[in-house]
């Protein structure tokens, strides 16, 4: 029931938004172009929004029922972190976030799904561009800790929001908890965004955590097995 009362409330706000502006069009309330390229940028925007967010509840149904199944490869972490931020990149310059990017050269593959830790990478971002809009900056870091036994590969994404209270760091991972910033409608969500990346991230056999210091900001880190066959090409800062 919490399942289904938090999807059902969150679909309906972009839903209400799209039939909004489509009955405005179809009336000719709107007929000035700039007007109407408004309303069609509101209408895709939305449509979107609901595109990812039907993809996450779907994942995170499958994850739930025991019937999600991943497509275990050896995996270039920093192309996949490249790839996202490149998907992403429309929003992130529509919501004046300042970038900035550091890529460990000769990163060790790990063996993972591709499209599901592209998942983890694009719910770390969206959460950042939800609770940290007024920090407008955010910080992805891509290296390996070189550990006995093969090591990991680190992503860290930081951000210069107002941070994360004490008594909610243990709980951001559950499911349908949200953060006291989210209260109000400035960030909608259902609170399966960080419930599913850990989820994903424990069937990698990795970890996450996050970290938020007192004087601000968020840094959550995931932490993937490093595959023993060799090592991808790339790197730099950005």
């Amino acid at each position: 029931m919490d399942f289904v009362a938090a999807v059902s409330h969150e679909l309906r706000t972009p839903l209400t938004a799209i039939r909004s502006a489509g009955q405005n069009l179809a009336d000719g309330i709107i007929d000035d172009p700039s007007g109407v390229r408004k309303y069609g940028l509101l209408i895709e925007r939305e449509g979107r929004r609901l595109t990812e967010m039907i993809g996450r509840v779907l994942a995170f149904a499958g994850i739930r029922s025991g019937r999600q199944i991943y497509r275990m490869e050896r995996v270039d972490v920093a192309e996949i972190v490249r790839a996202t931020l490149e998907d992403r990149s429309w929003v992130l310059g529509e919501s004046g976030f300042d970038v900035e990017t550091e890529i460990t050269d000769g990163l060790p593959f790990v063996k993972g799904d591709r499209v599901a830790l592209r998942q983890v990478v694009t719910n770390l971002i969206d959460n950042a561009l939800k609770y940290a809009a007024d920090g407008r900056w955010l910080g992805v870091r891509v290296e390996s800790d070189d550990a006995p036994g093969g090591g990991n590969v680190r992503i860290s994404i930081s951000d210069r929001g107002p941070g994360i209270p004490k008594r909610e760091i243990q709980v951001v991972f559950e499911p349908f908890r949200r953060g006291s910033g989210a209260n109000g409608g400035a960030n909608p969500g259902s609170g399966l965004g960080l419930a599913l990346v850990r989820s994903i991230v424990d069937a990698h056999g990795g970890s996450i955590d996050v970290a938020s210091p007192s004087g601000g900001g968020a840094v959550f880190t995931v932490r993937l097995p490093a595959a023993s066959d060799g090592a991808a090409e790339g790197g730099g800062r950005k």
